[in-house]
């Protein structure tokens, strides 16, 4: 008889799975079909890209930010990008979108086959989760604008994956070899303001080998790069300032960000940064960015239940969450990070010890949801995704440190006749 209710599930999931396949595959059509007949709608973030490609086969690479300066998308990217826009510079107009929508497909496919390993066979689930993730309304953003945030994705996944092997009990003298897993991580360096967050995640749990592997390969691409036209990391950092500025004088907008910085000065009614919502956010940010530390903290080695390929998932999601509401600046397309968070929620579940803190989890990942499809509506009421993500990544350390409690060993009491310290020692 419990077949019967084994075998429906089953279905349901797959069922859902189809339904969800079907859904990301018809707005993706819909969407492509839409600037076939309408091609201005396709000149979006990734042209910045392709024009950037085309600008440094010229040779210098500095002309990559002076020449997009005025453009409404321009290059902000570090110089160690450019190798990834010089393909899309030689391509033809369509054929650069496409390979930027296919590799966001590819790598949300990879990182949702990371997640499936992490948390072992549960092909229903994790079905689930891949058509919830193509149908979801960030990714549907990403596609659409063809920005770069699946490398993100990747990364996070890849730290995860490699950091939570299930054998070895994460990193440690035989933990999946990190090189790879540092490799990966060499990715974050083109979006620095992310890749601090990441620093500390490692700092805080002790991986030294992998920090050196991640630091020695940014240096090694610094290097490469720097021949080509050392006048462009002088451009950047100017491109950098100017946009800076036009942010602070209230030209950038404010209310695409996804960040609880964003959420508050959209909040007062001050789009412009006043002193006291910089103070707020700052009181507000501190103690989630020490709550999350003293979670990774107690959660390092190999020996502590978190440190296990599951919970690396959640801990890795946790700094998604952060490095969402914390950033000072961030914009609503890479919000896609937050699915490491939605994986570990979904994926693996049975790993909460509180219900109340998951159903928390439930409803702030309902919310993202809903903002994230809002946002080319009302871009205001977006904003509220950081908010929603500070509170996840509250309920997320509050359930860590439950299992960790969980997970402790129990005292032995003391038996008739026996003193206390002799049942201790046995």
């Amino acid at each position: 008889m419990s077949a019967v209710p084994s075998r429906t599930r089953r279905r349901a999931r797959r069922l859902g799975y189809l339904l969800g396949f079907a859904l990301a595959l018809g707005v993706v059509g819909l969407w492509l079909i839409t600037v076939y007949h309408h091609p201005a709608l396709l000149h979006r973030d990734w042209v910045a890209f392709d024009n950037a490609g085309w600008r440094a086969l010229g040779g210098d690479w500095s002309v990559v930010y002076t020449g997009s300066a005025e453009e409404r998308w321009p290059y902000l990217y570090p110089p160690i990008a450019l190798p990834l826009s010089l393909p899309l510079g030689v391509l033809p107009y369509w054929p650069s979108y496409l390979v930027c929508a296919i590799s966001a497909l590819g790598a949300m496919w990879w990182s949702c086959r990371r997640f499936h390993e992490l948390v072992g066979d549960q092909a229903g689930r994790y079905l689930v989760f891949c058509a919830a993730l193509l149908a979801a309304p960030t990714t549907t953003q990403v596609i659409v604008t063809g920005q770069y945030s699946w490398l993100y994705l990747l990364s996070l996944a890849a730290l995860a994956a490699y950091g939570g092997g299930r054998a070895h009990g994460g990193f440690g003298p035989n933990s999946i070899d990190p090189r790879r897993a540092g490799v990966w991580l060499v990715l974050l360096a083109l979006k620095p303001n992310l890749a601090i967050f990441v620093a500390l995640f490692l700092v805080v749990r002790g991986q030294w080998t992998l920090l050196a592997r991640w630091f020695s390969g940014v240096v090694v691409l610094v290097v490469v790069t720097a021949p080509f036209s050392l006048g462009a990391w002088s451009a950047f950092v100017d491109a950098v300032a100017a946009v800076a500025q036009r942010q602070e004088a209230g030209q950038a907008p404010v209310a695409k960000q996804i960040t609880l910085l964003a959420f508050l000065r959209v909040l007062s009614g001050n789009l412009s940064a006043t002193r006291w919502v910089w103070l707020l956010w700052g009181c507000l940010v501190t103690p989630l960015v020490a709550l999350a530390c003293v979670v990774w903290y107690r959660h390092r080695g190999p020996g502590s239940a978190g440190a296990r390929g599951r919970g690396m998932l959640r801990q890795v999601g946790l700094l998604a969450l952060v490095m969402v509401a914390v950033n000072p600046r961030l914009y609503f397309y890479d919000g896609l990070v937050v699915a490491v968070a939605a994986a570990g929620w979904y994926l693996d579940r049975d790993s909460y010890v509180s219900r109340a803190w998951r159903r928390v989890g439930g409803v702030c990942l309902l919310a993202t949801v809903v903002v994230s499809a809002v946002f080319f509506y009302r871009p205001g009421i977006g904003t509220a995704f950081g908010g929603f993500a500070a509170v996840w990544a509250l309920a997320e350390s509050a359930d860590l440190l439950l299992a960790l409690r969980a997970a402790r060993p129990a005292v032995p009491q003391d038996q008739p006749g026996e003193p206390a310290d002799l049942v201790l020692a046995s």
